[in-house]
């Protein structure tokens, strides 16, 4: 018994020996004793804190979190976004010398999140550079009787007259045109129809040829001014007829 007693005892001394096994005490402080306090040198102030001694990683986690929350609301409810359409497949279309119908499917595109109100439409029909002025329409084969010159109605503005079902025109009422919204993030389809009646000291308005570069203007609420939307080529030599009816406008199409 005492052996092992003697034993655990040198176990213990060994242990205290061996390098990192024991620990200088710590001085302890006496309580109830003031500290010594820094104190400037007289005459001089106390530096006050800079702004980097308030940035701390934390911070800079909690503010990165809300920079990305205020953005992400921004982005998904309250951006407005770019109004876009693309070039019509098919169209229609009235040419007489007096007056000019276009109906032309239009897919109005809002890559935004907010609403854009579409208030007007307007097509603005111009000739390409180098090509001549013809004829077109039932009126085809008439030359003009008149100026020695041909004539050249071109450019021309045609005013949004109406809203059609679809691209081929039919017997029927036609919604007057009224301002539309276009939600966020959503395509809309639609068929407008421009318009253009002869002024009484103009010309011809049958002498389109064609193709015409067409130019799709929009009036939009939170715009001052007229936006070209679409430039795009229209077909308007293959209108041979005097009837409104629909045109393809592939120029590969072949009847």
């Amino acid at each position: 018994m005492v052996r092992t007693r003697h034993l655990l005892a040198a176990t213990a001394l060994l242990l205290l020996a061996l390098p990192g096994c024991a620990s200088d005490p710590q001085p302890t402080k006496p309580e109830n004793v003031a500290q010594p306090q820094y104190a400037p040198p007289l005459g001089s102030a106390a530096p006050a804190p800079g702004i980097w001694d308030w940035i701390t990683p934390s911070m800079i986690i909690a503010l990165a979190a809300l920079a990305f929350t205020i953005g992400s609301f921004w982005w998904m409810n309250v951006r407005r976004g770019r109004l876009s359409t693309h070039p019509p497949h098919t169209f229609a279309a009235a040419v007489a010398p007096d007056k000019v119908l276009v109906n032309l499917p239009l897919v109005f595109h809002n890559d935004g999140a907010a609403p854009i109100v579409v208030q007007n439409l307007r097509l603005r029909l111009e000739r390409p550079a180098g090509q001549t002025a013809k004829r077109i329409g039932h009126n085809a084969g008439r030359r003009w009787e008149g100026e020695p010159e041909v004539p050249e109605p071109l450019p021309v503005t045609m005013w949004w007259r109406g809203t059609r079902p679809e691209v081929q025109p039919r017997e029927g009422h036609r919604p007057l045109p009224a301002a539309f919204p276009v939600p966020g993030r959503t395509a809309v389809a639609t068929f407008m129809e421009f318009g253009r009646e002869r002024e009484p000291e103009g010309l011809p308005l049958d002498w389109l040829g064609g193709p015409c570069t067409a130019t799709v203007e929009v009036k939009m609420a939170h715009r001052q001014r007229w936006v070209d939307l679409l430039t795009c080529n229209l077909q308007t030599e293959r209108v041979d007829v005097g009837n409104y009816i629909a045109w393809p406008n592939d120029p590969s199409w072949q009847p």
